[in-house]
């Protein structure tokens, strides 16, 4: 299990806390299209 020991990747984890695609997300919250629905209750 040595190779257990080297688990590197387990210390690459630090880039997930990285997550900018987590940050992208406030444009999620921006949802422009959502605010495009009123126009479909104008049908």
């Amino acid at each position: 299990k040595p190779a257990a020991k080297k688990k590197p990747a387990a210390k690459k984890k630090p880039a997930a806390k990285k997550k900018p695609a987590a940050k992208k997300k406030p444009a999620a919250k921006k949802k422009p299209a959502a605010k495009k629905k009123p126009a479909a209750k104008k049908k």
